[in-house]
């Protein structure tokens, strides 16, 4: 297998990865919502430490 081809590979698996990320946000924003809101109440806390 060449490098080109694998190169290829590599470019259409994360063509297609960010395609199913961004589909998935688009059909389930209540989904998307709760887990940000989730990271935000863990960033919020009282004496949460900034990474």
């Amino acid at each position: 297998m060449s490098v080109g081809l694998v190169a290829q590979y590599a470019v259409i698996a994360l063509l297609v990865a960010a395609s199913a990320v961004h589909t998935a946000r688009r059909l389930a924003p209540k989904l998307t919502k709760r887990r940000r809101n989730a990271i935000a109440r863990e960033l919020l806390k009282p004496g949460a430490q900034p990474s």
